[in-house]
């Protein structure tokens, strides 16, 4: 009788995701940029929507052209995925249409449950983009 070799689990990988000074700068920087800002608001009197404003352009708006540069201003991704990229436009209407129902039908419901999908789908991107660096 010939024993049958059993897998053996693959015992996760512990470590740096890089290297220590840079997981140390993006993963404490960040947390440290966002208590400044909390702080900013809270003790400094800033407004909300200036910090707000400050976070967009100098930390999203990189990450945003990233991506824009990398899709809808390639004329090779236009060319091979066309039909993905006008489909994934259309996604901006629904939001100023479930505003638009909301103000018509006088309930918030419609909006709030926008809100609530874009929220949940905003927290699984950002889960999906740390889980995908974590399998190399």
């Amino acid at each position: 009788m010939s024993a049958i070799p059993l897998p053996v689990p693959v015992p996760a990988r512990a470590g740096w995701l890089v290297d220590r000074r840079h997981d140390l700068i993006s993963t404490g920087g960040g947390l440290g940029v966002s208590l400044a800002l909390v702080g900013l608001h809270v003790w400094g009197g800033v407004s909300s929507l200036v910090l707000w404003w400050a976070w967009v352009l100098a930390l999203d708006g990189p990450h945003l052209f990233a991506t824009v540069s990398r899709t809808y201003l390639d004329a090779k991704e236009w060319r091979t995925r066309r039909r993905l990229l006008l489909g994934s436009l259309a996604w901006f209407a629904v939001g100023p249409a479930s505003f638009g129902l909301s103000a018509l039908l006088g309930t918030k419901l419609p909006f709030a449950l926008f809100m609530t999908a874009a929220a949940l789908w905003a927290y699984w991107h950002v889960v999906r983009q740390h889980y995908a660096g974590r399998r190399r």
